[in-house]
């Protein structure tokens, strides 16, 4: 069965809605998550986790900003904290900070895109390993941050890894592929760059012009950066942000 058309039907406002979520029974998994994050290397860890509290962050608040209400926001925010955990079952050759991707080998930059499949092991091996038994309700906040684990690269031009194109990107989808990639990019370029590639010649086509430009005016009039301690960054985004 499609993943997308069977399991969401397009619309992640609806899957949200369709079920209770409580932080709080989230915190043990989402702490535990955040122990494995710091132990996987002394730098890049502690650069994740702060990324991961970011769009999650970012996400949440955003979407309030544009009219989501805040039940909604909330629970994408929430499961998209969880988006790249994946990355620390891969060589962290792959992803040091001081790497440029234009060095990477064609089958080094291969080997990072299956960071998104990666994550859902990451996830089910964690809460099998705390015993959790999960309700209906947070299975389906689990399926919730799955669904973005695997589909945040994905690209309106159909070039992300999965080939999606604008008609099967929901609007929501659609926010926090905006979201992820201006974070990630600020380790090497100024806002003012990031967002003038974003909307301009260098992706055209990639993403939603009209949400990266409200996405640009909210930035840099509203964002006020949180200041958390980066290892505790995925528990704390058990609990309101």
């Amino acid at each position: 069965m499609n993943f997308v058309e069977n399991t969401f039907a397009k619309n992640l406002e609806t899957e949200a809605r369709s079920y209770r979520y409580d932080a709080e029974s989230f915190a043990r998994l989402y702490a535990r998550l955040a122990e494995k994050i710091a132990a996987y290397d002394a730098s890049f860890g502690p650069y994740l986790a702060k990324h991961l509290f970011n769009v999650a962050h970012d996400t949440e608040h955003f979407m309030m900003h544009v009219g989501y209400d805040q039940d909604v926001a909330c629970k994408i925010g929430h499961a998209f904290a969880l988006h790249d955990i994946g990355k620390i079952k891969q060589s962290i050759d792959l992803w040091r900070l001081t790497i440029d991707k234009r060095d990477l080998s064609p089958e080094q930059k291969h080997e990072r895109t299956k960071h998104t499949d990666l994550g859902i092991e990451v996830l089910d091996e964690t809460v099998a390993e705390l015993g959790l038994d999960l309700t209906e309700d947070q299975k389906k906040h689990l399926d919730l941050a799955k669904f973005l684990m695997l589909n945040h690269h994905e690209r309106l031009d159909g070039s992300g890894p999965k080939g999606f194109t604008g008609p099967m990107m929901d609007k929501i989808l659609r926010i926090v592929a905006i979201i992820d990639t201006v974070d990630g990019k600020f380790k090497s370029k100024s806002l003012t760059q990031i967002f003038e590639d974003m909307s301009g010649s260098k992706h055209a086509g990639q993403f939603d012009d009209s949400l990266v430009a409200a996405y640009e005016a909210y930035y840099k009039d509203n964002r006020i950066i949180p200041t958390t301690a980066a290892q505790r960054v995925l528990a704390k985004t058990a609990h309101s942000l």
